[in-house]
């Protein structure tokens, strides 16, 4: 019995972070979309009205396809760039100890 019960106590922490910090925020805001609600009035459900408005809304189409177009312009850039560098730091150069230095000086330092 005992040995039946210890991977469930050693799971149990995670399910309790995914439960509060990643299950209900999601299922809370999907509930949210099917409702009016401001915080100080209260909810009002409108059922897919939300989802007609939205659908029929065009900034959302049009920051919709301002991100698709980000993305697909973004992405391969990160990774070429990402790629080249990481070339960069394998190749025999000079002043190769300065260089992944001043890459990732950035990333170790903290924005003030």
């Amino acid at each position: 019995m005992r040995k039946k019960l210890i991977p469930y106590l050693l799971v149990s922490p995670y399910i309790v972070y995914f439960a509060v910090f990643v299950a209900f925020p999601v299922g809370f805001s999907i509930y949210l979309t099917f409702n009016k609600w401001n915080i100080i009035s209260p909810m009002e459900y409108t059922g897919l009205s939300n989802y007609i408005r939205l659908f029929n809304d065009a900034v959302f189409w049009k920051s919709l396809l301002n991100t698709l177009v980000f993305l697909v312009i973004h992405i391969p850039l990160q990774i070429i760039v990402a790629l080249f560098l990481a070339e960069l730091l394998n190749q025999k150069i000079k002043f190769k100890g300065i260089f992944p230095r001043r890459v990732f000086l950035p990333v170790i330092v903290s924005v003030l």
